[in-house]
């Protein structure tokens, strides 16, 4: 009994329950069984998956294709019922969305937003910082009405980080900004 309770331990729920009766014991016991040939399937897949040479499954699962760029909800170079101003930008191969207030030749404020969120997030400060600053707004890829790309590694740290020194310097004229940011946009 000592080592079926030491094999069990990994479940400890289980593990609690086998001290039943006699008759659930075998139950109790394939049960556990199952429970850690499970852990070990999920545990082994994730950590293929983790794998740069696995990354093949990745795409085969999830498909090879990025999706189809979906259709802003504005044009590029246009402005919503609240004043902002909407453009995109190319960092590589990936369109971002940014929305912008404020007068041009003002110093930048840049606005990153976290997770799940997107531009929107930041319209109240952007509309208090106006009149002392141009301020713009990213949508980060993957949100909003930027690109959405499949594969994780469009997602380094890297790529986050070139996106943020592109908008900077497109948007100011002296390459400098203040940075807004919170969550996993800072």
């Amino acid at each position: 009994k000592k080592s079926l309770q030491s094999f069990l331990f990994v479940c400890p729920l289980i593990w609690i329950t086998c001290d039943f009766p006699s008759g659930r014991t075998a139950t109790m016991v394939l049960l556990a069984v199952l429970c850690n040939i499970g852990f070990i399937v999920i545990t082994l897949w994730y950590t293929l998956l983790s794998i740069p040479g696995f990354r093949w499954l990745d795409k085969f699962l999830y498909g090879i294709k990025a999706p189809p760029r979906p259709t802003p909800a504005w044009e590029e170079g246009s402005e919503d019922k609240e004043g902002f101003r909407h453009d995109f930008f190319f960092n590589g191969r990936v369109r971002l969305h940014y929305a912008h207030i404020g007068d041009v030749g003002k110093p930048l404020m840049l606005f990153l937003h976290g997770f799940p969120e997107s531009w929107y997030s930041w319209r109240y400060q952007m509309k208090h910082f106006k009149n002392d600053y141009h301020c713009v707004a990213i949508d980060m890829r993957g949100y909003g009405d930027s690109d959405k790309p499949v594969d994780r590694k469009d997602y380094r740290m890297a790529l986050l980080v070139s996106g943020v020194a592109e908008a900077v310097k497109q948007r100011s004229p002296d390459g400098k900004a203040v940075l807004a940011a919170h969550d996993w946009g800072g």
